[in-house]
C-alpha cells in the first residue's frame, strides 16, 4: 500500500497530545510523518501544560509523544531548503521556517493548522479534516 508522505508542524502534533482527532489520524496506515527536531523541541516545551490540562503526569505525556511514529530530520538534513523557506516565511513567523524547509526538501505536503504556513502558495498544506476525509474514503 501506498502511504501519503507528509511534513508535520506542531499544532497537529499538540492536538494529538489533547487526544484529538488527529491522534487517530498518526497510527493511520495510509501515512507516513515526518518532523524536524525543533518541531519536537516546540511540542515539549507544550507538555508541562497539557498535563495541567489533562491531569496527567508530565512523564505519560512525554512517553505518549515518544511512540508517535514520526522521523525527526536533523536540520542539516535539509539545510539546502533553508534560505528558500525563510524568505517565504521568516518575516512573518521565524519559528516555522525549518517544518516550510523540510517540506520543501522532502517535496511533500504540510500538515498544518498555521494560516501563515497555509497562506504560502507553492507549497501544499493539509489540515486535519482533510486527512480525516482522505481515511474517511479509504474505509
Amino acid at each position: 500500500m501506498l502511504r501519503l508522505e507528509l511534513a508535520v508542524d506542531a499544532n497537529p502534533l499538540v492536538s494529538a497530545l489533547l487526544d484529538g482527532q488527529a491522534l487517530k489520524l498518526l497510527f493511520s496506515p495510509l501515512f507516513l510523518f515526518f518532523t524536524t527536531e525543533r518541531t519536537t523541541w516546540e511540542v515539549k516545551r507544550y507538555i508541562p501544560v497539557i498535563s495541567e490540562r489533562l491531569g496527567i503526569a508530565e512523564i505519560e505525556i512525554f512517553n505518549t509523544f515518544d511512540s508517535f511514529p514520526i522521523m525527526a530530520y536533523q536540520s542539516n538534513l535539509y539545510s539546502p531548503a533553508l534560505s528558500r523557506a525563510t524568505n517565504a516565511i521568516g518575516h512573518r513567523d521565524s519559528k516555522d521556517i525549518d517544518i516550510l524547509a523540510l517540506a520543501y526538501h522532502l517535496r511533500i505536503p504540510l500538515w498544518t493548522h498555521d494560516l501563515d504556513l497555509i497562506e504560502i502558495e507553492d507549497i501544499q498544506t493539509v489540515t486535519t479534516q482533510d486527512l480525516l476525509t482522505i481515511i474517511a474514503t479509504n474505509e
